[in-house]
């Protein structure tokens, strides 16, 4: 699939500081959510249902290395199965790596049903120069990788596939505000619409943290579930 997101999961939020700071200082997106800031061991898990039923984890870990650059590794697991017999097996481990607002380098490898692809990314000088399974050459150097926990990919006309390294094209809406209950807890968020070929939901808090996403695939429901808030 070409779309960001059944690219990435069917089958990254940099340090902004700065960026689009306020006449009082508070950094925000163009869409006035605060930039939500890492810090060290941040980890962001969901359990991921289809159609209601367990369909895997994704997992993705933050850590702050020497000189301050952020380094994001992202697992996502999904399998299905009729009866005792597994119809569908996804696999996708891929590591981003920033400093400040540019992401300086990617890794990323992908199974599904054995079928495998990888992606591989590094910044030089005013370019990132990729090398992938469906893309070979240089993208913009601001370019966002589709992974959603990164606010920005809201206001970028163009995001990296971290399966095969290809440019995807998305049309963001604004959905309005929705208060939605996080492991036990109230949560204020407001939800998007991300579209390519396939439409992904998501949802962000106040501060800029990813919290919920759903899709529908070959007519099956999707639905991410925080297991807690981070």
């Amino acid at each position: 699939m070409r779309n960001l997101f059944a690219a990435a999961l069917f089958l990254g939020l940099t340090s902004l500081a700065g960026a689009f700071a306020n006449d009082e200082g508070v950094t925000e997106t163009p869409l006035g959510i605060p930039v939500w800031q890492p810090s060290q061991d941040t980890e962001i898990r969901y359990d991921i249902f289809r159609k209601g039923k367990p369909f895997g984890t994704h997992v993705s870990q933050f850590s702050v290395g020497e000189g301050g650059a952020l380094e994001v590794r992202h697992e996502i697991e999904l399998k299905a199965k009729i009866g005792p017999i597994t119809v569908y097996k996804y696999s996708h481990m891929a590591t981003e790596v920033w400093d400040g607002a540019r992401l300086v380098s990617l890794r990323g490898a992908t199974e599904k049903n054995g079928d495998e692809i990888t992606v591989s990314a590094k910044a030089q000088e005013d370019a990132l120069v990729v090398s992938g399974t469906n893309f070979d050459g240089k993208v913009d150097a601001d370019i966002v990788p589709a992974t959603h926990w990164n606010i920005r990919q809201m206001y970028e006309g163009g995001l990296l596939s971290t399966e095969g390294g290809q440019t995807l094209d998305v049309v963001v809406e604004e959905l309005g505000r929705e208060t939605l209950t996080i492991a036990g807890e109230s949560v204020e968020t407001t939800k998007f619409s991300l579209a390519a070929d396939l439409t992904v939901i998501l949802w962000y808090d106040d501060t800029g943290r990813w919290v919920k996403c759903a899709f529908s695939a070959r007519g099956q429901d999707i639905e991410y579930e925080l297991q807690a808030l981070y």
